[in-house]
């Protein structure tokens, strides 16, 4: 009898650990970001990227769809934060399940802020998992 109560439960443990499709994802993540500030006529333009992987991507009709969003937060010398100074998204499409995708940016600040180091803070976010990253660098306004 013992024999046979611990079969059963080992065929159960077996069961629960092959059915279903097992969530092997992980936080997407954010790296490589690249991005200068040039005089504008009302500020700053930034142009620049950042890499993103560990994201999902959903097969549909034989192509791989990805999407993401971003926000781009500015932090000054003195730890005042202006929110989204850019929004953005991003969908892309392709026949093989990309490792990895950029996201290219470009913005203005305005001419409200003062020169100097400030501290870019963008939050990327995968659109199919709603998990997101934070990746910051500092960018100079001259």
């Amino acid at each position: 009898m013992k024999n046979i109560l611990i079969a059963v439960f080992i065929l159960v443990l077996m069961f629960l650990g092959c059915s279903g499709k097992k969530d092997i994802s992980t936080n997407i993540q954010a790296y490589n970001l690249d991005c200068y500030a040039y005089p504008a006529d009302d500020g700053w333009e930034v142009n620049g990227s950042f890499q993103v992987k560990d994201f999902a991507a959903k097969e549909e009709s034989g192509l791989f769809k990805s999407s993401f969003t971003y926000t781009v937060d500015l932090i000054s010398a003195d730890q005042k934060k202006t929110e989204k100074v850019a929004l953005g998204n991003m969908v892309k499409e392709q026949k093989e399940k990309p490792a990895d995708a950029q996201i290219d940016l470009q913005f203005i600040i305005k001419s409200t802020n003062k020169t100097g180091t400030y501290t870019l803070n963008i939050t990327v976010t995968d659109e199919t998992t709603k998990k997101t990253a934070v990746i910051s660098k500092p960018i100079v306004l001259e």
